[in-house]
């Protein structure tokens, strides 16, 4: 996926920029006007490969990591209003923005993320216990899907489950696959993920937004 990709072309992409202040938000423009322009490449993986995408969600990290002032009218209850009925309405339509369709909506999705994420007065809001419990686990959950998938319906299958109807054989499905991803992530999380992230708490050094 492009996201392994952006793991190993991101550090290099730090390494690189000297000011993160300044340089990193050019960098990534830089970044999303390359790949746009490698689509026009035919016959290559780049007329799938949005890198591009990534890194306007860096760019709204940076925002984020350098209290940009642009945040304060993005973060207006009015703004927040106006977005989540374009997006709305771009999703049920559904809108098609042509070349840069992807680029568009990245760039009204990470506006949502934002306010939901960094905004302390958004009007939708995630902040509950069990959100929180899934985001502690929620890398297990994308690295094991798959797995937990596989190893569900394989449970599954020793069942008589085709002798259900059709939504109680669903929701049989559903459950299964979220509880044992879930499981397994649960597990990888304090076997393998806590105590490395135990480990960066000790090593790492703080990095204060004005470096």
């Amino acid at each position: 996926g492009v996201e392994i990709w952006f793991y190993l072309i991101w550090p290099f992409v730090i390494l690189a920029v000297k000011d993160v202040r300044k340089t990193l938000p050019l960098t990534l423009i830089g970044i999303v006007v390359l790949f746009s322009l490698l689509r026009l490449l035919p016959g290559t993986f780049f007329q799938t490969f949005r890198l591009g995408c990534m890194a306007i969600g860096g760019l709204g990290a940076w925002l984020v990591f350098v209290d940009h002032p642009i945040l304060k009218p993005l973060f207006s209850k009015s703004f927040q209003i106006l977005l989540l009925v374009e997006v709305a309405f771009c999703v049920a339509a559904p809108v098609n923005f042509g070349f840069f369709d992807h680029e568009m909506y990245s760039l009204l999705l990470i506006c949502v993320i934002l306010n939901v994420a960094a905004n302390p007065r958004s009007i939708v809001s995630l902040s509950h216990p069990g959100f929180e419990a899934l985001g502690k686990i929620s890398y297990g959950m994308y690295v094991f899907n798959c797995i937990g998938m596989t190893l569900a319906m394989r449970i599954i299958s020793t069942l008589d489950w085709r002798s259900l109807g059709f939504v109680q054989q669903n929701i049989l499905i559903y459950v299964s696959c979220f509880a044992v991803v879930i499981a397994l992530s649960f597990v990888s999380y304090v076997l393998i993920e806590r105590p490395f992230l135990s480990l960066k708490m000790r090593r790492a050094m703080p990095l204060s937004p004005a470096t």
